[in-house]
């Protein structure tokens, strides 16, 4: 969000979510990078309106951004580093990504195989099943006596844009 006032992105003061809504959805097409290519800030104007509709869209953050303004967004941790179109476009994502539900089970690392196909199949499609064994150890009762702890990853979602996500780690857990 850099220094700009987020109120004046949306062009909004005093709204309600559907205004807000509405305004945000008339100025994405507007400011949409694809239709001002000639504008070398037209990514950043963009991504500037995604965050401000984040802000607005959301009354505990709206309500602490007027407040006390962004920095106390900053601080209390409301602002999202990861995609801020989520809350818009709910569990599809905007940049092809899924749901960012934060109570969802713990992920392991991604699975990556080698799949030898035809170009036929390629071409028209084939269903494939593949079955993976995985130990899996069951959950203790009370609380674990490992380090498990939190650290950021960041992904690639592409030229200019990363994704950073927290992600539990733990050497002693097969589990994580």
């Amino acid at each position: 969000l850099q220094t700009c006032h987020i109120h004046s992105n949306l062009k909004l003061r005093n709204a309600n979510t559907n205004q807000i809504k509405k305004a945000y959805r008339k100025l994405a097409k507007e400011l949409h990078p694809d239709k001002n290519q000639d504008d070398p800030n037209a990514s950043q104007k963009f991504q500037d309106l995604g965050a401000a509709y984040e802000v607005l869209s959301d009354e505990e953050k709206r309500k602490t951004y007027d407040r006390c303004g962004e920095e106390c967004l900053k601080k209390d941790g409301m602002m999202d580093s990861g995609d801020p179109f989520a809350s818009f476009f709910g569990d599809f994502g905007f940049f092809g990504g899924g749901s960012t539900n934060q109570h969802e089970t713990p992920k392991g690392a991604d699975l990556t195989m080698d799949l030898y196909v035809t170009l036929e199949e390629l071409y028209s499609g084939n269903f494939v099943e593949i079955t993976r064994n995985k130990p899996v150890m069951k959950a203790a009762k009370g609380t674990r006596k490992c380090n498990c702890r939190q650290e950021m990853v960041t992904r690639h979602l592409g030229p200019g844009r990363l994704q950073m996500m927290q992600q539990t780690v733990c050497d002693e857990c097969p589990n994580v």
